[in-house]
């Protein structure tokens, strides 16, 4: 898929072994409400790709219909909903971008620091949140040896 501004997208989710991990969804329509992986396409949440400034391949993706934005917790790595008041482009949100492996990796303060999407349990924090939902999905570093990217396949709406 050419990803272009505007685009409305979900995200398919596998493992690097190929196992299908459904589809993401966010949990509610709160700020910090995390995302799950393991859901139906028809239940899969709907984005909406905004372009970042000088970046052509780099994208905020919004929630359809809201102004929560795909976001990680910098405390817990835990992928959620980040609501914007600003343009987006002034705040702290990040933004993503889909790697030639199919991984989003984020975009930070323009910066790239390979954080991806990633299966959980790869530390005890995220072990102890998973403890009661082990479908969330958490974003973290991909050059610690435990991670365990998810490959991202973005399907047009």
């Amino acid at each position: 898929m050419m990803l272009h501004a505007n685009a409305k997208v979900k995200i398919k989710l596998a493992t690097e072994d190929g196992e299908d991990c459904g589809y993401l969804k966010v949990t509610g329509h709160n700020n910090l409400d995390p995302f799950v992986s393991h859901v139906s396409e028809a239940d899969a949440t709907v984005l909406v790709l905004e372009q970042v400034k000088h970046a052509d391949d780099a994208f905020y993706y919004r929630i359809a219909d809201s102004t929560l934005y795909i976001d990680f917790s910098r405390t817990n790595d835990l992928l959620c909903a980040f609501r914007v008041e600003l343009p987006v482009s002034l705040s702290s949100a990040c933004a993503w971008k889909l790697t030639e492996n199919n991984e989003l990796e984020v975009i930070y303060l323009g910066r790239s620091p390979t954080n991806v999407f990633i299966s959980p349990a790869c530390n005890a924090r995220q072990e102890e949140r998973t403890a009661h939902d082990k479908n969330l999905v958490f974003c973290n570093y991909i050059g610690s040896g435990t991670v365990k990217p998810y490959k991202v396949q973005l399907i047009a709406q």
